[in-house]
């Protein structure tokens, strides 16, 4: 099947795939399996770390006033938690591909750019393919070769961005540094490469615009937000 093909051709031949979506613009498939994957990574990295991280990551960081009680509850509805969580991680991708293809669709649409909603989705949904795998492979890999997974750091698990390295104690400045992401940064990439293949006319420019702006105003906000909710 040709959505089938192009699922694999991602990862192999990234550009050559998001130049066909210009004829041929597939997404449903692309994201399922990213849903899949992403529900996968997290019941695993669940069951491999354990629910009462999440309760002690919560507690530490001021986010739960009962913290025993939370504890109690955890033991007592494990099952449903895990199925909550696989829920929220399948539909994660579907909801903020769509979000993510409206938003870069309205950005084409104010530069004059006359192109169909479904022809962003495609390039959005094939990009959260290739990043989703490469992030979910990438957690299931050092929660599996860690040797205590207590250690496994929730928030943020993997070495791709510099607040893994570096632990500021400003808030700001870490959400500033953890935005600067590998995949994340790879992910924009394709974007602009994708928008510019199936937009006919548009430039580089453009598509950078219409992909690093929403960018930069959600880090903005995500970075300025926490003084002001102070």
């Amino acid at each position: 099947m040709p959505e089938t093909r192009s699922c694999w051709s991602m990862f192999v031949h990234p550009l050559d795939t998001l130049d066909s979506l210009r004829h041929r613009p597939r997404w449903l498939l692309p994201l399922l399996a990213a849903a899949v994957a992403a529900a996968a990574s997290n019941l695993y990295v669940l069951r491999r770390v354990g629910l009462m991280r999440l309760v002690e990551a919560a507690a530490a960081g001021g986010a739960l006033l009962d913290a025993e009680g939370m504890r109690e509850n955890v033991l007592a509805h494990q099952a449903g938690i895990h199925a909550f969580q696989a829920a929220t991680a399948f539909t994660g991708p579907f909801v903020t591909a769509f979000m993510t293809a409206t938003v870069f669709w309205l950005m084409l649409t104010l530069l004059g750019r006359d192109i169909a909603w479904k022809r962003v989705l495609a390039v959005v949904a094939h990009v959260w393919l290739l990043t989703v795998a490469i992030r979910e492979g990438l957690k299931v890999l050092a929660v599996t070769l860690i040797a205590d997974p207590a250690r496994f750091d929730l928030g943020n698990p993997l070495a791709t961005n510099p607040a893994f390295f570096f632990h500021p104690s400003s808030p700001a400045a870490l959400k500033a540094l953890a935005s600067l992401d590998a995949i994340t940064l790879l992910g924009m990439t394709l974007l602009v490469a994708g928008l510019v293949r199936v937009c006919p006319g548009l430039s580089r420019a453009g598509a950078a615009l219409a992909v690093v702006l929403p960018w930069g105003i959600y880090v903005g906000g995500m970075v300025i937000a926490p003084a002001y909710i102070r």
